[in-house]
């Protein structure tokens, strides 16, 4: 049986990494300037915050498609691609410092718990659901685990040893059933190679036509394309992972259309294979307020969702349903690997990383206090923070993370 896991960006933030887009146009929207950046840079940044603003939610997948949106903006192909590089230099940036100077993991034995997770993730769902995994593989004795992770991130290894684990290597050993470990590939490629894939998942969500002929554009912005242009075969290799899948682990992911090809791969697996199973982990706001008795209709809305998301027709949904299971990640007294307790620590991380910047010049500081004309104390800001952002001063909290060096010794 293979098990393949499908990782988004809330599993970086269950560890506590300050990696939302929130987090990122908090810290984009306040860089300071340079004299000789183009003006066509500023605007755009205050042209992407009010694309974003539109959707009011906190989804990468909204920033891709708003980077698709403002090409209504621009006339040239050159102008779109210098402020597209420009977003995406910073965010690699913001990135790399969110990952190494976030103080992540908490567990005792990260590495059994996030073994046990990668071996048995329905272990977490009803008694009854368990029964029916059980019964279902219970013959399967040779087990291949992989990990398909859409972040720019090395999280898995940084908070476990298996990064130390030999591809096809054994995960861990029980009642006749091995577990080996196949390894990660990072769909949107990885900043510890310095490239990343950001954009559009194909050309219709690229609103300027005329910028959607040009392959310059093109180049830079649909996911797909990108990948290829870099030479790799990761879209190949993930396709064939999901290809040969038996049970399929979402976590973490918003379902957004800028990844509509990935999600179109699952809907023609589960279509392919009346065996295949998904588990589909949701983190929900309000979970604790739920009567447990409210929770399966939730259940169901979920379900159908991600059926939606998949490409399965509604009036296919009931015939899909059972295969889907729905487990809610921050259930209360949930404890296991997609439920970590770091992500507590969220917000004095993201102080870390803004302290980072601000003690190297790159974001603002309050200026100095003038008397103003109406006698009331004011700060001088620089556009176009004044519109967006205020700056203020960002403290290091955690005591763990001495941001005077580099706690993974990268630089």
């Amino acid at each position: 049986m293979n098990i393949t896991h499908i990782i988004g960006n809330g599993f970086d933030i269950n560890q506590g990494i300050p990696s939302s887009y929130a987090h990122f146009y908090e810290y984009y929207l306040q860089l300071v300037s340079k004299d000789d950046e183009p003006e066509i840079v500023k605007k755009f940044r205050i042209n992407l915050y009010n694309a974003l603003l539109e959707r009011r939610t906190e989804l990468w997948s909204d920033m891709e498609i708003a980077l698709g949106k403002v090409t209504e903006e621009y006339d040239s192909a050159e102008d779109y691609n210098t402020v597209y590089m420009d977003v995406y230099n910073h965010l690699m940036e913001y990135i790399d410092y969110a990952y190494r100077f976030s103080d992540v993991a908490n567990f005792d034995n990260p590495t059994k718990t996030l073994y046990q997770d990668l071996m048995k993730p329905w272990l977490h769902l009803t008694p009854s659901e368990i029964e029916d995994f059980d019964k279902l593989f219970v013959r399967v004795n040779d087990n291949r685990v992989k990990i398909l992770s859409f972040n720019y991130t090395d999280t898995f290894n940084r908070i476990s040893d298996l990064g130390k684990l030999a591809e096809g290597g054994v995960l861990g050993l029980g009642s006749s059933m091995t577990y080996h470990f196949d390894g990660i590939l990072h769909i949107h490629q990885d900043i510890k190679n310095r490239n990343i894939v950001l954009g559009v998942d194909n050309v219709g969500q690229i609103a300027n036509k005329k910028l959607a002929e040009d392959e310059s554009v093109r180049d830079l912005l649909v996911k797909p394309q990108t990948n290829s242009n870099l030479g790799t075969t990761i879209d190949r290799q993930c396709r064939e992972v999901i290809a040969q899948s038996g049970i399929i682990s979402i976590y973490g992911v918003s379902l957004g259309k800028t990844d509509h090809t990935w999600w179109m791969e699952i809907g023609k697996r589960i279509k392919a294979d009346n065996n295949v199973r998904i588990l589909y982990f949701t983190y929900e706001k309000e979970i604790a307020q739920l009567a447990e008795i409210q929770k399966h209709t939730l259940k169901r809305k979920r379900k159908r969702e991600l059926l939606a998301a998949i490409g399965i027709d509604e009036k296919s949904f009931k015939d899909y349903e059972n295969r889907i299971y729905v487990n809610f990640c921050n259930n209360p007294g949930s404890q296991n690997i997609f439920n970590n307790p770091k992500k507590e620590n969220l917000q004095d991380n993201f102080e870390n990383v803004m302290a980072v910047f601000q003690k190297e010049g790159k974001v603002a500081v309050p200026a100095p206090k003038r008397q103003s004309l109406s006698g009331h104390d004011s700060l001088l800001l620089q556009p176009p923070v004044e519109r967006l952002f205020t700056p203020r001063h960002y403290r290091a909290k955690n005591l763990l993370i001495d941001i005077n060096k580099d706690p993974l010794g990268i630089k």
